[in-house]
């Protein structure tokens, strides 16, 4: 009687010991997750607030280069915008996909005449 004691006291040692440990296994489980929980919202902010910023950047960019292919088309036309682009309609088509041309036509204007005085 007295092994099966023994025996007895051991096991309950042993399963308070192990559960025990899976308690505490258990609570570093639960700090990870939310860790990672927290971790990855403020990951989440921090790239919509990139996206929000690049997005401004890229609207700013395509209306600058509406402007300036409109300048560029009241001062030379096309044909000095194209002399900046080797391969034109890869451009072209790229920036018209993009948004960044103008929707309205761009036509030269003619010269002055200056009067004479």
């Amino acid at each position: 009687m007295c092994r099966v004691m023994l025996l007895e006291k051991w096991t309950r040692r042993t399963v308070g010991t192990y559960q025990q440990r899976q308690v505490e296994i258990r609570a570093v489980v639960a700090k990870a997750d939310k860790t990672s929980k927290s971790s990855l919202s403020s990951q989440i902010a921090r790239k919509d607030q990139e996206i929000e910023t690049l997005t401004a950047q890229r609207d700013l960019l395509i209306a600058s280069h509406r402007a300036m292919i409109l300048a560029v088309g009241e001062m030379g036309g096309m044909k000095a915008w194209r002399k900046f682009f080797a391969r034109y309609q890869e451009v072209v088509d790229e920036l018209r996909a993009m948004g960044a041309l103008p929707s309205a036509s761009i036509s030269e204007f003619p010269a002055r005449e200056t009067e004479d005085a």
